[in-house]
């Protein structure tokens, strides 16, 4: 996943979009070594998965969870236009 791809996805996930009917599960366990990529996702999964692992209770990002994310993303993900 290319770096604008997830900035995108980012301010999606900032959004008040729903995503309730959304199915992430594909990107469960994305930091483990033994996961296997690459996978495909649209930007809606990987914006639901960004608003789960980053937003606060207070409402904002956590910047260091996002720029974890991104790594993770632009290595394991592949971004289905």
């Amino acid at each position: 996943m290319k770096a604008s791809q997830f900035a995108q996805a980012a301010s999606l996930a900032k959004s008040e979009a729903d995503f309730s009917a959304i199915d992430d599960s594909a990107m469960y366990g994305c930091a483990l070594s033994e996961f296997a990529f690459p996978v495909f996702v649209t930007i809606e999964q990987v914006a639901k998965f960004i608003r789960y692992q980053a937003l606060q209770l207070d409402g904002k990002f956590d910047a260091e969870e996002l720029a974890s994310l991104a790594g993770i993303f632009r290595r394991k993900f592949m971004l289905i236009e």
